[in-house]
């Protein structure tokens, strides 16, 4: 298992114990995440589904689903900052 499955998996428990528990707040408290972090993990498996660990989050609230070329990234990078 690779760090990255260890890290998704991880998110997938959090987000399971939330839904069990039904309160966010305390499963956030308990594990000492913010609330916003564990709503952006939910969110990327809402839109992702559980291939989310495969997402490349940018960090401007965009999120690429595959590798990108190096020699376009700029181009790709360009295209979603202009959304």
């Amino acid at each position: 298992m690779t760090l990255d499955e260890s890290v998704h998996g991880m998110r997938l428990r959090v987000i399971e114990r939330a839904q069990v528990q039904g309160n966010v707040s305390a499963v956030c408290r308990e594990l000492g995440i913010s609330r916003t972090v564990f709503y952006r993990w939910r969110n990327r498996l809402e839109r992702y589904g559980v291939d989310a660990e495969r997402v490349i989050d940018l960090g401007f609230g965009a999120f690429l689903t595959k590798p990108v070329d190096p020699f376009n990234l700029a181009r790709t990078v360009a295209s979603l900052v202009g959304r």
